[in-house]
C-alpha cells in the first residue's frame, strides 16, 4: 500500500482510486466480498491494464487482511 502514490499517481482520478482501493483492501470482511469489490474497483476505474495492480491481485493471499485472518 505504500507504493500507491508511486504506482498510481499518474491517473487523473488518483485520489478516488487511492480511497477506493483502501476501502476494498481494509473493509472487506470475507474473501468473496473482496473478490467482488476488487473486480468492481478495477472496472470502475478502468484499471485492467495496470500491471502493478495485476501482480498485487495475483499475490492477494499474502497481503490482503481478509485472507490473512484465517492464518492466525
Amino acid at each position: 500500500m505504500k507504493k500507491i502514490p508511486e504506482k498510481l499517481s499518474g491517473y487523473t482520478e488518483y485520489h478516488a482510486i487511492k480511497k477506493s482501493m483502501k476501502v476494498v483492501v481494509y473493509d472487506c470482511k470475507h474473501v468473496e466480498e473482496f473478490e467482488y469489490e476488487w473486480a468492481n474497483f478495477i472496472s470502475t476505474f478502468d484499471l485492467s491494464g495496470n500491471e502493478w495492480l495485476g501482480s498485487l491481485y495475483a499475490d492477494r493471499e499474502r497481503w490482503v487482511p481478509t485472507f490473512l485472518k484465517h492464518r492466525f
